[in-house]
């Protein structure tokens, strides 16, 4: 892969709208549609009805493989991060599919307050949001002052540098993973290798040179980060974040302990 600072690869890339086009992602047979908790599956169904005119696409574990098939690299890669890190997984795909469909992805569990035309402007190309609140990894190496950029959700063009960028970043992470340490495993690890602090990596230093837009908060776009949570502006404490994985995500990365590349 080219590397993605440079310049005549930005020189040369295209400029295309964002498409109208919204994905959800679920991993495993705990997040297929049909076995979604009741209120994940109304949060599904209000970001649709909120935005007709789009098209939606909600990709399950067979879909994701049967995408990746076409490029049999990045499924290799995809096939490395180990299965019980579902998020890890979301996060490859979610940059593979971003990189060469655009439009717009989100978590399943982010909610939406207003309408995507709403948002998006016609020359928008990508855009790009810090947190409304701060986290210990902002004090992470290559993490601007203002905090770590968000990647729960991505609003872009397709085959935009970031993502380009953020794709390089992520195979490297996993070719160099080393299985040592307390940080091999877990919530940092994933945080680290595929997560937002690889992606703001990526992204801070090609921010000069490539077309975007960047706000605050995800208050701006009118995105929530979970959908039950109407006013995100602290972060949760640990008892709260335990529940609601618990209810509605088993098995959540934060607490597995086991390699997270294979």
């Amino acid at each position: 892969m080219t590397d993605p600072e440079n310049s005549a690869f930005l020189a040369s890339r295209e400029s295309r709208p964002i498409p109208r086009k919204f994905f959800h992602i679920g991993l495993g047979d705990a997040y297929r549609l049909a076995n979604l908790p009741k209120a994940l599956q109304q949060n599904i169904e209000a970001v649709r009805d909120l935005n007709p005119g789009w098209k939606y696409k909600y990709y399950e574990e067979d879909d994701v493989e049967a995408y990746l098939a076409k490029y049999p690299d990045l499924l290799a890669t995809y096939k490395r991060i180990n299965p019980v890190y579902g998020a890890a997984r979301c996060d490859f795909f979610r940059y593979v599919l971003m990189y060469h469909e655009g439009g717009v992805y989100t978590d399943i569990k982010a909610g939406l307050e207003r309408p995507l035309d709403e948002v998006i402007r016609d020359d928008d190309q990508y855009i790009l949001s810090h947190w409304a609140v701060r986290f210990e990894s902002d004090a992470e190496p290559g993490i601007p002052k203002e905090g770590e950029y968000q990647q729960w959700h991505i609003i872009s063009a397709p085959r935009h540098p970031f993502l380009r960028a953020c794709l390089w970043r992520v195979q490297q992470n996993i070719n160099e993973y080393q299985n040592v340490g307390a940080d091999s495993s877990g919530l940092l690890a994933v945080l680290r290798t595929t997560g937002p602090i690889a992606f703001t990596r990526a992204v801070r230093p090609l921010r000069p040179a490539s077309p975007h837009r960047l706000v605050e908060s995800e208050k701006e776009l009118g995105l929530r980060y979970i959908f039950n949570i109407p006013n995100f502006d602290r972060i949760p404490d640990d008892e709260e974040l335990r529940e609601m994985r618990n209810r509605y995500f088993p098995g959540h990365y934060a607490y597995q302990s086991e390699p997270l590349i294979r």
